[in-house]
């Protein structure tokens, strides 16, 4: 083990199905580069909720010992993404009058503490901010202190989430030994490295199907407006394949992985759910399976997240999907009758060396969280050594 560096950031996914550990080193100028990843099945975490702590912390811990041993580095700080049924966005706007002596940095963090106050509360526990703006008269300006005025506005996208399982979460964390430098919205370190900035920057959504989640998140002018998570995913198309093909759930996962939504003529063997055996079935009812299910994610997504939107205009970058059930082949073009919008599968930019192609959707959201923490670490430093650390102690800490 070639010690802890200080020029690597690394990021884990804790999802369904997997935990994923990406190692990114940061000590090549402008050129970042994936180093090392590791993986682990999710063991003792159910639909976003700690169910078995212990088992997780060994999970946590399989997971890091792999990334460990292919990067070559002790880890002990991670930026860590992770989504559960009940996280929100919320828009928080607080004011403050100026005084004739100006905006001074205590003032400016007492406003701080006053936006996160104005949106928490004892059930939800704020997980991260973002695009935190400030105006002083409703003039922009982005570095308000000692500016002068009247009255200071701070507005930021706040996102939150049920507090008990994230405090169960954090808790196994710190058993297996590491130190959370900041919570991240998974579909905000997956745009990372899925998403352009162009992308993002005109109007795009990202829609991660993950096993037992999907999450959108619509993006604008650069940020994240909105976000939503459904209690529904891969798994569920894999389970009514099982049930409605009569094998079981690992034929029923390769059936969906080798056939997708194309058109199969005839019928096809399968084996019994017993494993004994084989029975026939017909081609066109493993195509109904899973179109149906496929549909109904996407309305989910639709009728619960992309209508409340309320875009008067295209959506010039249309819908981006990610995850594991983006591999089956046939979604994109679904996604477009569906929607009546562009849609594509995203590929990450970067992919780890020695994974195939049907297992680098893993490390996607690993890898993002990897670069969202190695510029969120350039952007604090900027902060702190502006500010002394007050403020950046304020951003970086989790509540």
């Amino acid at each position: 083990m070639a010690g802890t560096e200080t020029n690597v950031v690394v990021g884990m996914e804790i999802g369904t199905s997997g935990i994923a550990v990406a190692v990114i080193n940061t000590g090549f100028g402008a050129r970042q580069e994936l180093t090392g990843v590791g993986f682990s099945p999710s063991i003792g975490i159910e639909n976003g909720s700690v169910t078995r702590p212990h088992e997780l912390v060994s999970s946590i811990r399989r997971a890091v010992a792999d990334a460990e041993f292919a990067a070559g580095v002790e880890i002990k700080k991670i930026f860590v993404s992770y989504d559960m049924p009940g996280m929100a966005v919320h828009k928080a706007v607080i004011r403050h009058d100026i005084g004739k002596h100006g905006l001074s940095l205590r003032e400016l963090d007492e406003t701080l503490q006053k936006l996160y106050k104005s949106i928490r509360n004892d059930d939800h526990s704020i997980v991260q901010t973002i695009g935190i703006r400030y105006y002083i008269d409703n003039e922009p300006v982005l570095r308000p202190e000692n500016c002068k005025g009247r009255k200071l506005e701070m507005k930021a996208l706040v996102v939150t989430a049920p507090a008990a399982p994230m405090e169960a979460l954090r808790r196994c964390l710190e058993c297996s030994g590491l130190k959370v430098q900041q919570f991240v919205a998974g579909p905000l370190a997956a745009a990372e490295t899925v998403l352009d900035a162009a992308e993002r920057e005109l109007g795009v959504i990202l829609v991660n199907i993950g096993s037992g989640l999907t999450n959108a998140v619509y993006f604008n002018h650069g940020i994240m407006k909105n976000l939503g998570i459904f209690p529904v995913g891969g798994d569920h198309v894999v389970s009514d394949l099982a049930v409605g093909l009569h094998t079981s759930l690992d034929v029923a996962r390769a059936t969906l992985m080798f056939n997708g939504l194309k058109d199969i003529e005839g019928h096809i063997e399968l084996a019994n759910i017993s494993g004994q055996g084989e029975h026939s079935v017909p081609g066109d009812l493993i195509n109904r399976i899973i179109r149906s299910r496929i549909e109904e994610i996407f309305s989910f997504v639709n009728d619960n997240f992309i209508e409340n939107l309320k875009l008067n205009a295209s959506l010039p970058g249309g819908i981006v999907l990610m995850g594991g059930c983006s591999l089956i082949d046939g979604i994109a073009e679904l996604g477009e009758s569906f929607f009546e919008m562009p849609v594509r599968v995203g590929t990450p930019r970067m992919t780890p060396p020695g994974i195939t192609e049907d297992e680098a959707y893993r490390y996607a959201g690993a890898i993002g969280l990897g670069l969202w923490g190695s510029r969120q670490i350039k952007t604090y430093s900027r902060i702190r050594r502006r500010t002394g650390g007050g403020i950046f102690n304020r951003l970086t800490k989790w509540r």
